[in-house]
């Protein structure tokens, strides 16, 4: 039942992602699973987040540039596998975001995560997506 769940929850959030109708973001453009219009996809291969070894979490660093003074969205859908957590930081350093819950055993466990924040200037920002379960999870992830 939990999972009927997540997957109707991944579904609600796969239909934001891809008809938001945001138009701020990374300078590079939205980048989603497919484009509105044509169907190309910019962020087409899934990102593989490892697994938590050794009592220390997996991660995967992204670096993406977002402008100033609108809208920064990241989100990532995980493959229901391992809870994720999504930290976003700016070119100093300083946390300007993030979605964390609590591990599965505690209530959590989600790996599905959004952050949303208004760059001050456009600067290069780290997306840090975080497996804090012993199993690799298959994610997808974009942008506004």
């Amino acid at each position: 039942m939990t999972r009927v769940f997540g997957l109707m929850a991944a579904a609600l959030a796969f239909s934001l992602v891809c008809y938001s109708g945001v138009q701020a973001g990374a300078k590079e453009g939205k980048m989603r699973w497919s484009h509105k219009k044509t169907g190309a996809c910019k962020w087409s291969e899934a990102l593989i987040v490892p697994e938590a070894k050794n009592n220390q979490p997996g991660i995967l660093t992204l670096k993406i540039t977002f402008k100033a003074k609108e809208l920064a969205e990241f989100f990532v859908i995980g493959d229901g596998d391992s809870d994720l957590d999504l930290v976003v930081k700016d070119a100093s350093g300083n946390t300007v975001a993030k979605d964390v819950d609590p591990p599965a055993n505690k209530g959590g466990g989600s790996d599905m995560c959004v952050c949303r924040w208004t760059p001050e200037v456009e600067q290069e920002y780290t997306i840090i997506i975080i497996n804090n379960d012993p199993i690799t999870n298959i994610a997808m992830a974009g942008t506004n």
